[in-house]
């Protein structure tokens, strides 16, 4: 148990996503399907990576009730 009183994550999927508003979805609800029933803590976090779609405005909508999920947001600099 961590601090907070949650369990210690156990598996961290880290998926890469650059405009993939089309398959985002998709990906939460598979990462979901695949370890919910496993018993495991885990998190699922996506890498936004400079996307100029709605990928991250997507991953935002689907946070809420899924607390596993997280979503990194990488921004590009001159």
């Amino acid at each position: 148990m961590t601090a907070a009183g949650q369990p210690a994550i156990e598996v961290s999927v880290v998926a890469p996503a650059h405009n993939e508003a089309d398959n985002v979805d998709e990906l939460v609800r598979q990462i979901g399907d695949a370890m919910s029933p496993s018993g495991l803590a885990f998190e699922a976090v996506i890498v936004d990576d400079g996307s100029t779609d709605r990928t991250r405005e997507l991953l935002r909508r689907a946070m809420p009730g899924r607390p596993w999920l997280r979503c990194i947001a990488m921004t590009r600099t001159p």
